[in-house]
Order: C-alpha cells, then sequence, then structure tokens
C-alpha cells in the first residue's frame, strides 16, 4: 500500500474504526536491550491504535521523547532567545512531556511526529519537526485524531493558543 493512501484512510477516518490498546494490561512493544553488560526496558508506546478496515495500518501513542529538554536547552545556548511558542502559556507547565506519535504499517515505524502533553494531560499539541513555529499538516491530523481517540475535547483550543500554525 503506498504511504498516501494509507494518510488518506487515516485522514476519513471515524472514531469507531479505531480500536484502542492499553499499557494498563502489559507493556506494548517494550523490548529489553543490552547496553554493554546491562540489561535495560527501552519505554514502549502507552497505547496502540489498531485501523478497523486495515489492521495493518496502527498508531502507536505516549512514548516519551528523553532527549527533548536537551536537544531545546541546546537550541537555546545556540540562539540565545529561543523560546516555542507554546512554552509561555498557562497550561503548560511542569508536568508537560513530549511524546511520540508513530504511525505504523505492518508495525513498522512509517512516519513519527511529536507532540506535548500539556495542562496535566487535558490535552495535546503537534509540536513543529524544527525549531519554528510550523506543523506539518500531517502532524496536526495524527494529534488532533489521538486528542478525539483519548476523549480529549479543547484540541482547537490548546492549537490556536499555542501560537503554532499549520505548514
Amino acid at each position: 500500500m503506498k504511504f498516501n493512501k494509507i494518510i488518506d484512510e487515516i485522514l476519513n477516518s471515524e472514531i469507531e474504526d479505531w480500536n484502542k490498546l492499553s499499557s494498563d494490561n502489559g507493556p506494548l512493544n517494550a523490548k529489553n536491550l543490552y547496553l554493554g553488560e546491562e540489561e535495560k526496558l527501552v519505554s514502549a508506546h502507552d497505547y496502540i491504535y489498531i485501523f478497523k478496515p486495515n489492521v495493518n495500518i496502527s498508531i502507536g501513542e505516549g512514548l516519551i521523547d528523553e532527549d527533548y529538554k536537551e536537544r531545546r536547552d541546546a537550541n537555546i545556548e545556540r540562539n540565545n532567545e529561543y523560546l516555542e511558542s507554546w512554552e509561555d502559556k498557562s497550561w503548560n507547565n511542569a508536568h508537560t512531556e513530549i511524546a511520540f506519535l508513530d504511525l505504523m504499517w505492518s508495525g513498522n515505524v512509517i512516519h513519527r511526529c511529536s507532540f506535548a502533553v500539556v495542562d496535566s494531560a487535558r490535552g495535546y499539541i503537534p509540536l513543529p519537526a524544527g525549531w519554528s513555529n510550523k506543523v506539518e499538516k500531517l502532524d496536526y491530523h495524527l494529534t488532533r485524531l489521538i486528542t478525539e481517540l483519548n476523549e480529549h475535547t479543547d484540541f482547537d483550543t490548546y492549537f490556536n493558543e499555542s501560537g503554532l500554525e499549520i505548514r
């Protein structure tokens, strides 16, 4: 199946087209890796959404981007004044996390985007791939879909207040 066909199916899907699996019943796609002599459990998605009309299509949500803050701080050092548009909002707090949405075909990641879990996990906003305020259209739509699948209702409010724009 071609990438654009997968995207079309997702963008035209309804909430009822998705089956949500939670890590509450055990890890989803977690792996044990050996780093030298030490074994480490690699983080897994909190949720996997299976597209019922075509079970080869799925979306993984909630794999935390552990390195985001380090990359952001390095960028601030280089640019001196950089602050992302969404970072100064009242709903951004110390509990904000950056996570990945992984679009998968037959279990293989074919697209990854980042999103911020804001306002004590009441909302999600898609993040730009670079250090700008422009969000890719696909990332916007994927984050919106995941927001709806999680029954959050204020996607438009958070996105509009964030100062981000769709590319």
